[in-house]
């Protein structure tokens, strides 16, 4: 066995990119660099401890003759030496295995640049000023949409922009412009399914509904080229639904459930896999995982290893999936803790999970199923991806755009947060054929074309549970200033649909107060924009929850790799909307399942024995069963042999001369043994006994 060549000082070494400090460093030299591209030529010349990954670890300093500045370094065990260098310079070993730890199905993504003041900060104003502080990309519940900051009078508006004025009078017209257009209130479906056959669609087969085989084929297809032996669909569904397993405990090592000790009550994983397939397997197709058939293009796009698999999703939602009348539009995060191996890193106060990437997505509000999503790119966004709609409809509007297309033209309802509060990109969407409502809120400005101060005056004198509403017209598209009064604000709502009807079926709200040392109570029903929001605000705030619930999917998948992690999101997403698909097509009240924990299990056990297993395994083709592997093997038979029974030769007692020179060919397998007795020349006798 071939030595193992030991670091030192003047030895010459290579490492991957994605595991060599500083990460900003090498994020902006290396333009689009992949997960499998390394630095050859490294020189070595120290080893020291440093804190990597949030702990103590050994590390090798090197230079490289193109970064002659800089001091590069990596963790010990990631380096490869390829020429080793004077004896008496060789460095001397630490204790690795005290200094690195390694946390089981928790993220382990470097956090070393980033102070570690910033993971304890929370949505306070004094938390954010001090993330700021850091340099770092805040998404602030109290920064204003760009479209509604103050333009200064003295600078000239941008082409295609122009500042309408709006034509303002209390009182709601009495039009409902949706209903109007005598558009229904339709449910959610999936395209070419009838409902009588979604009762039949199994897990798998819900799966490929809601996430396109094509993506998987070329994912399969990339991989197989960094795979010594080709993986096939059958195996890497199966892949997945190990992840799906792994994902329903926490607290062990990966490689727990591939251990061969025998399995105990307080020790160890509850369960292993090693009978669906090996630990050395699991981790070929895990590190060979390629995600694009794509090259990088020439220009720096630190996204391009994702984009194909986000815009396949996308396509095949819109193709597959026709959500309900009303949807549901606002933020999702995806966990990742480092700022430079993360393009588009993004701190979210208000968020439970707030550091990572950013999603805009969008839910069905009835099915509670997501059906498009864009990533927050921001600063890092490239200049040849901007959308030529920014300019016309202002980055709000061009992002509602891109999210909303597949209900273009369908009059369907979209509930917004005040993030999206935007007059604007609300009439752009109305333009489109699709109704929205948002609701209003002060961020530094109030929205643009909104009288904040005026509406909290009028509303004053009003009863709590009143509502009324301010009238507009914006580019010859009416909208609403629908205002209800709180008993401690003015709430308010921006829409191009409703009125101040309400719904027949609107259940009665409650309100308890103090006013004037006394405690008051009264009940109303919320007039219909008021209703739909209270009753679909929440759609992705509750498909998040079931995606972030422990033990999830993306806590589970542990990983260095970034693009990975934007594929364990989306086989999350997938995964909650599988779940939604069976709750709101199929299932009945009583057989959903009591936890989503559950269900995971029962989709895992789908995946493992997937039926494209069976389909792509070699089979007999007169028995229908796998091909048995045989052995031969040449034997001389004793003389006067006459027989061969359990294992021995039974001798006939008068000499046989066509015996004496008998040869038998013995052939083994499973069930039997199988004698060919050559007696003479051109006879022969089959002989089989069972063993």
């Amino acid at each position: 066995m071939a030595k193992k060549k030991q670091h030192g000082a003047g030895a010459i070494c290579s490492v991957l990119l994605k595991y060599l400090h500083p990460s900003k460093y090498i994020s902006e030299k290396f333009e689009n660099y992949s997960n499998k591209d390394r630095l050859e030529n490294c020189i070595e010349f120290r080893q020291e401890i440093k804190t990597v990954n949030n702990k103590k670890q050994v590390v090798i300093l090197v230079h490289h003759p193109d970064h002659d500045d800089q001091e590069l370094y990596a963790v010990k065990r990631w380096m490869k030496v390829v020429t080793e260098g004077a004896v008496e310079h060789i460095f001397q070993d630490q204790d690795e295995d005290i200094l690195i730890d390694e946390t089981p199905n928790e993220i382990q993504e470097e956090v070393n640049q980033i102070d570690e003041v910033v993971f304890r900060a929370g949505g306070h104003a004094e938390d954010i000023a001090l993330v700021r502080a850091q340099g770092l990309d805040i998404d602030d519940d109290n920064l204003p949409a760009p479209e509604n900051i103050p333009v200064d009078n003295n600078v000239e508006l941008p082409a295609g922009v122009v500042d309408v004025n709006v034509e303002l009078g209390w009182g709601w017209s009495g039009i409902d412009q949706r209903k109007q257009l005598n558009i229904p209130n339709q449910r959610a479906n999936i395209a070419g399914i009838t409902n009588d056959a979604m009762e039949h669609v199994s897990f798998v087969g819900m799966f490929f509904l809601l996430f396109p085989k094509s993506l998987l084929e070329t994912i399969i297809q990339e991989t197989n080229k960094k795979l010594d032996h080709p993986t096939n669909l059958g195996e890497f569904l199966r892949w997945i639904g190990l992840w799906f397993l792994l994902s329903t405990i926490s607290g062990f090592k990966r490689t727990d459930f591939w251990s061969m000790k025998p399995i105990e009550l307080y020790e160890g994983a509850p369960y292993r896999l090693n009978e669906f397939m090996s630990s050395t397997r699991f981790e070929a197709i895990l590190s060979s995982l390629t995600l694009t058939k794509e090259s990088a293009p020439s220009y720096k796009d630190r996204f391009w290893e994702v984009r194909e698999m986000i815009e396949c999703w996308n396509e095949h939602m819109r193709k597959n999936f026709i959500p309900s009348w009303v949807s549901c539009l606002d933020e999702s995060m995806s966990i990742w803790f480092n700022r430079w191996t993360c393009p588009g890193w993004v701190y979210c106060p208000r968020k439970p999970h707030p550091y990572g990437n950013e999603y805009h997505s969008i839910c069905c509000g009835l099915s509670g199923i997501m059906y498009s999503i864009e990533m927050v790119e921001g600063k890092d966004r490239p200049r040849e991806k901007i959308d030529p709609n920014d300019k016309t409809c202002g980055k709000t509007g061009a992002l509602l755009l891109r999210l909303t297309q597949s209900i273009f033209t369908t009059g369907k309802v979209v509930i917004l947060d005040s993030g999206f509060c935007v007059l604007k990109a609300i009439i752009a969407l109305r333009k489109k054929g699709v109704f929205a409502s948002a609701l209003v809120k002060k961020r530094r400005y109030w929205p643009r074309y909104v009288p904040g101060p005026a509406m909290a005056a009028h509303m004053e004198t009003k009863k709590v549970g009143e509502c009324d509403s301010l009238r507009g017209t914006l580019d010859g598209v009416p909208y609403d200033l629908f205002a209800l009064k709180e008993p401690d604000y003015i709430m308010k709502l921006m829409s191009t649909y409703g009125g101040l009807t309400i719904p027949s079926h609107q259940r009665e709200s409650k309100r308890i107060w103090e006013e004037n040392g006394e405690n008051r109570r009264t009940t109303f029903r919320y007039t219909e924009p008021f209703a739909n929001h209270f009753n679909y605000r929440h759609a992705v705030d509750d498909h998040n929850n079931l995606r972030h619930g422990l033990p999830s999917i993306e806590s589970t998948i542990v990983t260095h790799c970034w693009p990975v992690r934007v594929f364990s999101f989306i086989l999350s997403i997938t995964e909650v909307n599988v779940f939604k698909s069976f709750e709101y097509f199929v299932w009945k009240q009583d057989q959903i399942p009591t936890s989503f924990v559950k269900f995971r299990k029962r989709m895992a056990q789908a995946f493992i024995n997937n039926d494209y297993l069976r389909q792509e395994q070699p089979t007999d083709s007169t028995r229908g069963r796998k091909r048995r592997k045989l052995e031969h093997s040449f034997r001389t038979a004793p003389r006067h042999a006459s027989k061969f029974v359990g294992g021995r030769w039974q001798k006939n007692q008068e000499q046989n001369t066509n015996n004496m020179c008998a040869k038998v060919l013995v052939v083994k397998n499973k069930f039997e043994l199988i004698v060919l007795v050559w007696l003479g020349i051109g006879c022969v006798k089959i002989v089989t006994l069972n063993t």
